[in-house]
């Protein structure tokens, strides 16, 4: 018990960090026998020599697991890249050197705007500029995903997918950002929306398409505009006489001589079959819209050479206004291809929508319907 109560008065152990130091009070160790203060001194060295091997240990298994996460961070197959508070860049992994070109040795120092286009420079300024602190704690992270564009070494922009956080270590603010390269993903979801959204022979847009730009045109607009229904007359008889390799020629060259036509204003699509419509601006008149359909009139005036054939196109156009003769989308294109059908049936090259028209293309479907009905009942009969 004595040699416990002198071991807590003589021996204090001072731990800092990687330092140790040993006091032994001198003045209670004189009062005690030569023999115990040898156990003492044995047993002070042997506990400071434990506590030192247990601290080396900790240290090594630091840095064993410092390298660790250093050799992940280095070989991610993501950009991994870390900036500081001046946005001049501090860590560069090697999935970064693949994605941008740089070696990590060039980079180190420089300013991030090396990896930015110049067009989204001041945006990413001012979002990081704009990154939230919260200064009551001593470690913030806060992270924003998004879809941007970068730029490689050699000039290339391209897509990336980025993950933004923001740390602060000693008073020290840093910016991380994980960057994956999305030019594959991009590229695919585009070639699906192309495929979705346009027509595959003529490379046109289709119905589907038409039909969003007019959504769109009717959210955003109060001013008028109106939808050209444009079909073809006699196509069938150059499917059956040159074969369907020539009528997929000929929609081919009617498409490339519309799309001389249109500007940038103006929206032309492939709705299916021999139709194809136009969406055009605003006009002070509505007799402008006849005017406009009378030169794409004139625009197929001279013959299209098809399979070594010289064809002659005539084509037959219905025009409705927005909104006068539909509020919406469907009906504006059902009335549009209403008038081109009045327009092909009486002759004429062009024909602006009437209500009329709806009702003898009803009335003409309720006799067809009739008189297949009479056909399968047997009611008709012959007088002569």
């Amino acid at each position: 018990m004595l040699a416990l109560m002198a071991l807590r008065q003589t021996l204090t152990l001072i731990d800092h960090s990687d330092s140790f130091t040993l006091k032994l009070q001198m003045e209670t160790m004189q009062e005690l026998p030569g023999l115990i203060v040898s156990v003492l001194a044995f047993i002070a060295l042997y506990y400071l020599k434990e506590t030192i091997m247990e601290h080396n240990q900790s240290l090594a298994s630091k840095y064993k697991l410092e390298s660790r996460l250093a050799g992940i961070v280095n070989n991610a197959f993501d950009a991994i890249i870390t900036v500081d508070k001046s946005q001049r860049i501090v860590t560069f992994n090697k999935g970064a050197e693949r994605i941008f070109g740089y070696d990590e040795d060039e980079i180190i120092g420089e300013k991030q705007e090396v990896l930015i286009p110049p067009r989204f420079v001041e945006k990413h300024r001012k979002y990081i500029d704009e990154f939230p602190i919260h200064p009551d704690k001593s470690r913030q992270m806060k992270v924003a995903s998004s879809k941007i564009f970068a730029r490689r070494k050699n000039g290339e922009e391209f897509p990336i997918e980025a993950n933004i956080s923001m740390t602060t270590i000693a008073n020290e603010t840093y910016f991380t950002a994980i960057l994956r390269d999305i030019t594959k993903q991009t590229k695919a979801e585009e070639d699906l929306e192309h495929m979705a959204f346009y027509d595959t022979l003529t490379a046109l847009p289709n119905r589907l398409f038409f039909q969003k730009i007019l959504h769109q045109r009717i959210a955003s607009l109060n001013d008028s505009f109106a939808v050209l229904s444009i079909g073809l007359d006699h196509f069938k008889a150059i499917n059956e006489t040159l074969g369907y390799p020539a009528g997929d020629m000929a929609l081919k060259a009617v498409a490339h001589r519309l799309q001389l036509f249109v500007d940038d204003q103006q929206h032309i699509s492939r709705l299916g079959g021999d139709i194809f419509a136009i969406l055009l601006p605003s006009q002070k008149k509505s007799e402008n819209y006849t005017s406009l359909a009378e030169k794409i009139i004139d625009t197929f005036a001279l013959p299209i050479s098809i399979a070594g054939n010289a064809i002659n196109i005539e084509l037959s156009i219905g025009i409705a206004i927005y909104p006068l003769h539909g509020k919406d989308a469907n009906s504006l294109t059902v009335c549009a291809e209403t008038a081109m059908q009045f327009a092909k049936s009486t002759h004429q090259h062009f024909s602006t929508f009437a209500p009329e028209m709806q009702k003898d293309s009803l009335d003409h479907l309720q006799l067809v319907g009739e008189l297949r009905h009479a056909i399968k009942q047997n009611q008709l009969v012959l007088h002569y």
